[in-house]
């Protein structure tokens, strides 16, 4: 095991026969490089390292971006969120030994893959990772002694809005189909559950929602209209989801014909007038201030008696929203 991270492996001479450096999983340390047709494959959950959703690739061709997987294939690329534009001349990522992470070129110049980077200084660990999230980080930790309060601080990431950056034709996004995806205070996506859905999978915050009340349908009792409500949500989007787009409407009409629609799930209603029919499962979501549109979630009015009712026995008071 070198100094640098790297385990070898060599023959009677010392020459390596068989380096770790050359078989990456999610993270690059200082030296390590990518060669055309290396990747890094993000790790499926923050505690689970099998392969998951995003990957870093230099194609063989030389061009550097961002994808998503075709999950779970995730060594099969789908979407790139974020490209280099260096198709043609990018021969080598390179990881150096004061923390510059860039793309070296057939011609020999070199492109930062982070913005407004500056060199680290020796008494930092460092290592870069691809995040189960899809953002690309930059770590540094001070080397002994340690402070009381050391720990792997964010030097540098990209994209710097990861829930904007992806809007992909197939695959849910960054978060899981019907939920939707908020940057944090700490620039940490935040996938989240429209009203009266449910995690899938509460341990994967990636893996989407579901409804948690029958939907609406086109047969039976279900279909009737007076049975749902719909619940606002600002700022919040899922694009490409929709399979109705009117113009020039109201709110109050394009509310109400998703009502009667049994096949609508949500509409999006922009201020000019547009109004989306989206059904399940809905993509990309997203919510954002540069989001300009209102969703519309139906839900189950027996969903709200049923709160109510909970709520007037525990306190004595009913409260109407």
């Amino acid at each position: 095991m070198l100094d640098t991270g790297n385990f070898v492996l060599v023959n009677q001479t010392s020459a390596i026969i068989w380096q770790s450096f050359d078989e990456p999983t999610d993270t690059l340390l200082p030296t390590q490089v990518l060669n055309p047709g290396g990747q890094l494959i993000a790790r499926f959950t923050e505690k689970n390292y099998s392969g998951g959703r995003f990957a870093l690739s230099l194609t063989n061709i030389g061009n550097l971006a961002l994808y998503t997987t075709n999950f779970p294939l995730y060594n099969s690329l789908n979407y790139n969120y974020l490209d280099y534009k260096t198709e043609g001349f990018g021969l080598q990522v390179v990881f150096n030994q004061s923390g510059f992470l860039y793309l070296k070129a057939r011609n020999g110049s070199i492109l930062g893959l982070f913005s407004n980077e500056v060199s680290v200084e020796q008494e930092f660990y460092q290592r870069v990772i691809l995040e189960y999230n899809g953002v690309l980080r930059h770590y540094v930790y001070r080397k002994p002694p340690p402070h009381s309060d050391s720990s792997w601080s964010i030097k540098s990431f990209t994209p710097g809005d990861i829930c904007t950056a992806v809007t992909q034709q197939t695959g849910s996004g960054v978060c899981g189909y019907n939920s939707y995806c908020r940057l944090g205070d700490d620039n940490q996506p935040l996938c989240i559950c429209p009203p009266d859905y449910t995690p899938s999978n509460p341990i994967d915050e990636l893996s989407g929602c579901f409804p948690n009340f029958s939907r609406q349908t086109c047969e039976g009792t279900t279909h009737d209209e007076n049975s749902y409500v719909m619940k606002v949500l600002r700022a919040v989007d899922w694009p490409l989801s929709d399979y109705e787009h009117y113009q020039n409407v109201s709110i109050d009409w394009c509310k109400k014909h998703c009502l009667m629609d049994c096949s609508c799930d949500v509409e999006i209603f922009g201020r000019d007038g547009d109004c989306w029919k989206k059904k399940l499962p809905l993509t990309n979501g997203k919510n954002n201030s540069s989001v300009d549109r209102t969703a519309f979630i139906k839900v189950d009015l027996m969903i709200l008696s049923a709160k109510v009712f909970i709520l007037s026995n525990r306190t004595g008071y009913i409260i109407f929203n």
